[in-house]
Parts: structure tokens; sequence; C-alpha cells
């Protein structure tokens, strides 16, 4: 096990010789990974990597940006992203905890505006439950225009996720939104929603997965580069 520095001498690879056949690149959680078979040449692998170094670069900012976008906060200073459209939050001491939307502000209200935990909460509470119902409601949307494959509509669960957007249990008919879902413009969304109702009828992403999606949303792709562009703004 060696680590290796590219030619733009910042990039680090660490290098490991296995019980493999073929060479197996991989980048997670910051790290750029290498295993190859044991009579495979040091040189040839190095060169290799330097072949891949832009693709390591574009997989390393991308993993990057959205691990910050999934554990950032619902809210940054006074600003939130809801939808693709950005808010901006009003403060308000009042008798009751609550959360509202008036054109393009949030007017978030409190009993207390000196504790800052109590704002969290309320606009934590509120960010959940708007999520639950847009989610919700995007289902039963997409469940209509696929009538013909008689899903049956499973059960919905909302909660923060770090690496991905959504999660299907085809055994137990639940799927899982990431709350941070709700920062996406709805096209981005309902692209998540089509991608995990999906799973319900197929669990792999091969060629009969997509060609499904494809059927019904002709612009997935387009949908989910939108996806992608919302999660960098995050």
């Amino acid at each position: 096990m060696t680590v290796e520095i590219l030619s733009d001498g910042c990039t680090e690879v660490l290098m490991i010789r296995k019980r493999v056949k073929n060479i197996n690149l991989r980048v997670s959680k910051g790290r750029v990974i290498c295993t190859f078979p044991y009579g495979v040449d040091k040189k040839y692998v190095r060169d290799f990597l330097e072949r891949k170094s832009d693709w390591i670069k574009l997989v390393s900012e991308k993993q990057k940006s959205q691990n910050n976008y999934l554990m950032g906060y619902i809210r940054k200073d006074d600003k939130l992203q809801l939808l693709g459209s950005l808010y901006t939050i009003i403060e308000r001491q009042e008798k009751n905890n609550t959360v509202k939307i008036v054109g393009d502000t949030i007017v978030l209200s409190v009993k207390d505006l000196k504790d800052e935990e109590l704002k969290d909460r309320v606009l934590s509470k509120w960010w959940k439950e708007l999520a639950y119902i847009t989610f919700d409601s995007l289902i039963d949307k997409w469940l209509i225009t696929l009538n013909e494959y008689n899903f049956v509509k499973p059960y919905i669960g909302v909660r923060k996720m770090k690496s991905r957007w959504g999660s299907c249990n085809k055994t137990k008919g639940r799927i899982t939104f990431n709350e941070y879902l709700l920062k996406a413009e709805v096209r981005a969304v309902e692209y998540v929603v089509l991608h995990e109702l999906a799973h319900l009828k197929i669990r792999a992403h091969d060629k009969a997965f997509y060609t499904l999606i494809e059927k019904f949303m002709p612009d997935y792709k387009v949908r989910k580069k939108a996806l992608m562009n919302d999660l960098l703004q995050g």
C-alpha cells in the first residue's frame, strides 16, 4: 500500500495491490483509492491514473459540493432556498411559534427571539412537514401517470441524508426522501420521485429501469442536471 502524488502536485491516490482482475478506481469521502492486480507494473497504473486525472478532479469536486450541501443548514443567514426559489426570512416575536410564507418572504414567529435553539426547532419542524406534504403530493401525481403499472402507494418517509436524495425499500414498499431535496426546483424533485417509484418495479439501474423513466419523463437527464445545479447552490 503506497500513496502516489499525481503530476498536478496535489492529488493523492492510495494505491493498493489486491487479488483482483482489473484496475479499480474510486473516490470516496474525499479519498482517491486505486486497487490493482499483483502482476501489474506500478508505472502502468500511474499512467492509468494520470489519464484519469480529469475524472478524479470532477468526481472529487462533485462529492465535495454535494457533501457541503447535504450537511448544510436549512437556512443560510436570513436566506432560505425552497423549491428552487430564494426567500428572505423575517423573524418576529409572537405568542405562538409559527412559520408562514408571505410572497417572497418566510415569516418565522417565535415566543422568544433570543432563543436560537427554539428558532431552529420551529423552522426545522415546519420544513420537514412541508417536505412530507410536497413529496406525498408528487407521489400521488405520478401514481396517476403510472396507472398502467398498478403501483400501490408506498409509505413515505422524510429525513436528513448524507449521500443520496432518496431511497426505496421495495420489500417494505417504502420510499424515503432527503429533506434537503425540498431546496430543488419542482421538476428536479419530480425526477427523484419517479426514480424511486421506478425502483418499486425494477431494483437495478439497468436499461429496463431507465427505459421506464424515459418513457414517462423524456427530459429526465435535463431534470437530473437541474437537480445538481440546485445542489451546488445549496
